[in-house]
């Protein structure tokens, strides 16, 4: 007589983080796994709208400026576990602000959303200036 095993296995989808489909260039870079924290499943997952530098890193806001200098957003979640990703990096589109990973945080299913500050959006328009947002007091 078959049984039935009851084996739960959890799945996400990625948030959207841009106000339109089409209006956004990016290009092909790599994310590195090292210095990505692993979440209680141990997976290192780089989330969605997570800043990555030239050299694969993920980016931190502290204050008003980034630890370095990021050249694209994730457009997708890439999962790090087992080494470096190629992962698709927006440079310039519409993002929604609060959507995006501001603090680095890791994790996919966010449900408190980072605010950003004008400060926060003045660091980013610095060094990728076709990335436009809304300002934070404008922001629904």
């Amino acid at each position: 007589m078959p049984y039935l095993v009851k084996n739960y296995k959890t799945y996400f989808a990625d948030k959207r983080i841009w106000r339109t489909s089409d209006d956004r260039v990016g290009f092909t870079g790599t994310v590195k796994s090292e210095g990505v924290q692993a979440n209680e499943e141990g997976k290192k997952i780089v989330p969605i709208g997570s800043f990555i530098s030239k050299d694969g890193e993920v980016c931190k806001l502290t204050e008003s400026e980034f630890d370095k200098p990021p050249i694209g957003i994730t457009d997708y979640s890439v999962d790090v576990t087992y080494g470096d990703e190629p992962v698709d990096l927006v440079v310039a589109g519409y993002p929604y602000g609060e959507a995006l990973n501001w603090e680095g945080k890791t994790g996919t299913q966010d449900t408190d959303d980072t605010k950003y500050t004008k400060e926060a959006k003045t660091a980013l328009e610095a060094v990728l200036p076709h990335i436009v947002m809304q300002d934070p007091e404008e922001a629904v």
